[in-house]
């Protein structure tokens, strides 16, 4: 006869082999599917794998990537995005004290707070820059208010993320959170460099230089996107302002690293959304791995697009409205609102 102790310890082992089963089949069910159509449509690069990998190592041995001054400078870059993203955090979580969000999943109430705090700092830069106060100086003052504001709701929020429902790690798992982080890091990469992307040059980037040049929100009169709302590029604005305390080629890559911040935001909420449909972990991570896998996810992160923004702020609408469909909560609605 098992003991009561061997019997739990045989069910959570059969719940762990049925939980990696069921990641394995998924993961390779869609790895099979999206290859199939992503390799319909690209099957002209693919006969040239071989020759682009052969000139990509060449040119790697024979040049140097990044200089130190460069390396140094899109740290630096990168330090100012997370320190921006980190006020979204904080600011959007004081709110929710007070606004509380009608949800169940840690990762989801996280996207939450971010989102919201995103959508506030945004709605106060452009008040800023129409009374003409895009300084580094003001953006400072900002920046240390807002890392206070963290400050203030950092341990609540660790002592959440400690205290939820654990879960059994095992590799396929570490595997698909570490292809996201690669795939993440990869876009961040290219991200710091100098953008490339036709919108980044004509408007997305181009006219908060105008505004950066003017001291406020202006009337381009040249260019005819500057009528845009610009609501994510105004944290690129925030970005570039404390950059120029350092180097204008530290502010520009800042400003494309905000862009990428949406990326692993997006990311989260699409985790915490599977998780509030009552998805296992291993079903919301395959569910994440296939939108951090998607090439034009990539894309938008690298080249200063702000896509990703509507897209966390369309998946967070469409779980409030859900949610609110079935429990008539005035806190779903409010939220739906806010998206």
């Amino acid at each position: 006869m098992k003991s009561e102790s061997q019997l739990r310890t045989s069910v959570r082992t059969d719940v762990s082999i049925n939980s990696a089963l069921t990641l394995t089949a998924g993961v390779v069910i869609g790895v099979v599917v999206f290859a199939a159509i992503f390799f319909s449509y690209r099957a002209q690069d693919v006969g040239q794998l071989p020759s682009l990998w052969h000139e990509f190592i060449t040119t790697l041995g024979r040049e140097r990537m990044m200089e130190g001054a460069t390396m140094g400078g899109n740290v630096l870059a990168t330090f100012i995005a997370a320190s921006i993203a980190c006020c979204w955090f904080g600011l959007g979580a004081i709110v929710t004290r007070w606004v509380k969000l009608a949800t169940t999943s840690f990762a989801l109430r996280v996207a939450w707070q971010m989102a919201i705090g995103a959508s506030l700092w945004s709605l106060l830069w452009f008040a800023l820059g129409v009374i003409r106060l895009f300084r580094p100086a003001v953006a400072l003052g900002f920046l240390l208010v807002g890392l206070s504001l963290t400050a203030l709701v950092i341990r609540p929020a660790i002592n959440a993320w400690s205290n939820r429902e654990k879960a059994d790690e095992y590799w396929l798992r570490r595997l698909a959170v570490g292809l996201m982080a690669f795939v993440c890091l990869l876009a961040l990469t290219a991200a710091l460099a100098p953008p490339t992307g036709k919108d980044a040059m004509v408007y997305r980037l181009a006219v908060p230089k105008a505004f950066l040049a003017a001291g406020g929100i202006v009337d381009v009169t040249t260019n005819v996107y500057s009528y845009l709302s610009f609501g994510a590029e105004l944290h690129g604005v925030w970005a570039m302002l404390l950059g120029n305390f350092l180097s204008p080629a530290i502010a520009e890559s800042a400003f494309g690293a905000m862009s990428f911040a949406w990326l692993p935001l997006l990311l989260l909420a699409t985790y915490g959304f599977a998780r509030e449909l009552r998805m296992s972990r291993a079903w919301a991570i395959v569910a994440t791995v296939f939108v951090a896998a998607i090439p034009s996810m990539y894309q938008v992160a690298a080249t200063g697009y702000v896509d990703h923004s509507l897209a966390v702020f369309v998946v967070l609408a469409v779980q409030a409205a859900g949610q609110w469909w079935t429990t008539q909560s005035r806190q779903s609605l409010l939220g739906l609102a806010v998206a």
